[in-house]
């Protein structure tokens, strides 16, 4: 087995020679367990989220009231009960020889929901579809809403990892200043400046550090678990569809237009039920009695007509119903397309932007600093133009990670928009 042999001062007494097979176990171990307390909890994936679905108050009252839409449909199948009477009391003849306990029974099937029950069981199965349709859609926007959250965290988590690293280059180069005015190599009063941008950037990672924990909060209390950290890639948004795929779904498939399409039937449905009360109702009777001189059975029809009301004013404001509900079809068609072209567009802008600021941008800013810096330790150029170079970095790196952020934010409402499945 070969041998490792440590200088004196390396850590090891004397220099003795080790084992190389303990030093890289040693330094697993070291790595492994910086990596735990570094780590903490294992980070939160999209998919847990929309598994919590279920549990969020909104889209579970969305839920409950499709479930009570879908019940309307039975209330309005059942039929009406018939009506009974019963009606007794104590007879006699004129000169009072007979006397007799008289009884009249008689029931009554009323027949005029036939007319009206096919078009109130279609408003009703419309009115069930609105709802699920309504429900879909708070689906929706609860989706949007979790993953807004979702990546605002991840969002706040890289934010402050550029912070971080941003103040730590400013507290070094405060101390390079600090050593060149106690060597005399720069001007008192730069001490101060550099300074001030070093607390500066402490003050923003303050800042930073305060808004993630803001957002950690608000996806904890809307998931019901602890988040500490989320996993994502925020240089990968979604991959947007076609435009005329967007288009298309935006006619035929979104909750907001099926549901409006809904409305329409429903209406449609009312309009033929008050047509259909212009029919006349009818009603069958049976009847058996016992008086004192005689015993009777028999049976009726009873029609009612509808002379004096004649229900054009209720046909007249169903049909203006479903003209302002075809209407409204249209206007949610209209703004379905357009929010759909817009968040495409945004999308694939958003992506474009990033893309050029993540590697045309940043890259240069970086290698500008770096020189910069560079050339301020070797006294060629004066403390000012490094600082500013180095706001130029820290600007351009919050522009990328405000571009990916706002790229992730759109693509995924259109692919939310669009049926599709956000990883």
């Amino acid at each position: 087995m070969p041998r490792v042999r440590l200088a004196p001062g390396s850590g090891v007494p004397g220099g003795r020679t080790v084992n190389p097979n303990l030093v890289v176990l040693a330094l697993c171990a070291a790595v492994g367990t910086e990596g735990q307390a570094a780590g903490g909890s294992a980070p939160l994936h999209w998919q847990e989220v929309v598994t919590e679905m279920d549990r969020n108050p909104r889209f579970r009252e969305a839920t409950l009231r499709a479930s009570a839409a879908r019940s309307g449909i039975e209330a309005v199948a059942q039929v009406p009960n018939p009506r009974l009477e019963v009606t007794a009391g104590e007879g006699w003849s004129a000169d009072g020889a007979i006397r007799k306990t008289e009884w009249a029974l008689g029931i009554t099937v009323p027949l005029e929901w036939l007319g009206t029950r096919g078009p109130r069981m279609d408003a009703a199965r419309a009115a069930a579809r609105e709802a699920e349709e309504e429900s879909a859609l708070v689906r929706q926007e609860v989706l949007l809403r979790l993953r807004r959250l979702f990546l605002l965290v991840a969002h706040d988590e890289r934010l402050v990892e550029s912070l971080a690293a941003s103040s730590r280059q400013a507290d070094d180069l405060a101390r390079l200043v600090r050593l060149r005015v106690e060597r005399g190599e720069a001007r008192p009063p730069e001490l101060p400046r550099v300074e001030v941008e070093a607390e500066r950037a402490r003050l923003a990672l303050s800042q930073a550090q305060a808004r993630s924990m803001v957002h950690r909060d608000q996806l904890s209390l809307w998931i019901g678990r602890p988040v500490e950290r989320v996993a994502i890639d925020m240089a990968q948004p979604p991959e947007p569809p076609a435009l005329a795929d967007a288009r298309e779904r935006a006619s035929s498939d979104h909750p907001r237009v099926r549901a409006s399409r809904d409305r329409v039937a429903a209406a449609a449905a009312e309009v033929r039920a008050e047509r259909n009360q212009r029919i006349p109702a009818v009603s069958l009777t049976g009847y058996a009695l016992g008086e004192v001189d005689r015993n009777a059975v028999g049976g009726g029809l009873g029609v009612e007509f509808p002379v004096w009301n004649w229900n054009s004013g209720k046909i007249a404001q169903a049909e203006a119903i479903q003209a302002a509900e075809e209407a409204r079809l249209l206007v949610a068609t209209y703004e379905a397309r357009a929010a759909l072209v817009e968040s495409w567009a945004m999308c694939t802008q958003g992506r474009l932007a990033s893309r050029r600021l993540r590697d045309e941008v940043v890259p240069r800013a970086e290698l500008a600093a770096s020189r910069m810096e560079r050339s301020y330790q070797l006294g060629e150029s004066p403390l000012f133009e490094t600082l500013d170079s180095r706001r130029a970095l820290l600007e351009v790196r919050r522009e990328l990670l405000a571009a990916e952020l706002e790229q992730q934010l759109e693509c995924s409402m259109l692919t939310i928009l669009t049926g599709g499945d956000l990883r």
